[in-house]
């Protein structure tokens, strides 16, 4: 037989540690490996769009009266000579990472979506004008 002296063992310490690190690691790949669907989802997108555009409704008046949205429901030229104001005032109040395009029912202000990405929409009737809001994260 064998005598022990020949024999190797390990430490029970450098056992230990190993084990602590592989504890460590699984904590740690739980975090970074958990599935973040509901950060970028449509609900989400959906309900920034449907801030948005209760936020532009709200925004102060480009003319005396009336608030932006409204008053570019009146004209096609109304919407042509304040396109750079609604769309000063439509990044102000859109959240951070988010691309908006802004159809009223004359006219299209900002970027197209691009395809094969989820878009939030929303979309209000006001006085028989149609307003529709898309947003999609950059």
């Amino acid at each position: 037989m064998s005598d022990r002296s020949e024999r190797g063992q390990l430490a029970t310490a450098l056992i230990e540690a190993g084990v602590g690190v592989l504890l460590i690691l699984a904590v740690i790949s739980g975090f970074v490996w958990t599935p973040t669907a509901t950060v970028g989802s449509d609900a989400v997108l959906d309900q920034h769009a449907s801030d948005t555009v209760t936020l532009l409704l709200s925004a102060p008046p480009i003319e005396e009266g009336q608030s932006s949205l409204n008053d570019a429901c009146l004209t096609t030229s109304t919407v042509t000579r304040d396109r750079a104001e609604i769309m000063r005032q439509l990044q102000k109040v859109a959240p951070t990472g988010v691309g908006v395009s802004l159809h009223i029912s004359q006219a299209h202000l900002g970027e197209r979506p691009p395809t094969l990405v989820e878009t939030g929409t929303a979309t209000r009737v006001i006085s028989e004008c149609v307003i529709h809001l898309e947003m999609w994260w950059i």
